[in-house]
């Protein structure tokens, strides 16, 4: 049976979860995602490594050829108990291949976060400026509306450089292990299942 199977390599990479929010911190405004308990809160960011979007973002980044679907099919994310950190990773039947699309997905996901933690505040900004432009093109650069909008704009861009990523990749995926076949544990289970049927003949 192991001589059958194609020989398949699981490499791993780590994500170090934080729960700051900087944005909410310095406004003194409260984050609801603080009060999710750690457990709750590392399953709902592995969830999260999960989409689509990010398996895409994986696969442009290493230049591979395969669907978003393929990608989660030989993909996981699982948590670390008593940790703040996933481990994701990948199996394929290339080593090489696996470890770099493993390295890629934690650091495809970090961005991602960063891009959900910037979100609010970058529409914000965007919104923002357009207004100061209709402002400027109707001649009001010098009144105090214009000059109080100009100072959140700069606000808001100060904020959103500061606010990181909740997600911070500490471990590359250096090291691969053969997954399929393990011919030493198919051999045990086959002599205890020769047993077995001997016994039971």
């Amino acid at each position: 049976f192991s001589l059958t199977q194609t020989k398949l390599y699981q490499a791993t990479a780590e994500v170090l979860l934080s729960r700051q929010n900087l944005a909410a911190a310095l406004t003194g405004t409260p984050d609801a995602a603080q009060s999710l308990q750690a457990d709750r809160n590392a399953q709902t960011q592995a969830n999260l490594a999960r989409v689509p979007d990010v398996a895409r973002r994986v696969i442009d980044r290493v230049g591979t050829q395969m669907t978003p679907e393929q990608f989660l099919a030989m993909s996981s994310v699982s948590t670390k108990l008593n940790a703040d950190l996933l481990d994701l990773r990948v199996t394929n039947a290339d080593p090489l291949l696996a470890r770099r699309l493993a390295t890629a997905y934690a650091q495809e996901f970090a961005d991602y976060r960063r891009e959900l933690d910037t979100r609010a505040l970058t529409r914000a900004r965007l919104d923002l400026e357009e207004t100061i432009r209709e402002l400027s093109e109707s001649g009001e650069r010098r009144t105090e509306l214009y000059r109080s909008l100009v100072a959140s704009q700069q606000q808001l861009r100060t904020l959103e450089a500061l606010q990181t990523s909740n997600a911070f990749p500490v471990r590359d995926a250096e090291d691969v292990e053969q997954v399929q076949p393990k011919p030493v544990r198919n051999a045990i289970l086959g002599v205890m299942l020769g047993f077995a049927a001997v016994l039971l003949g």
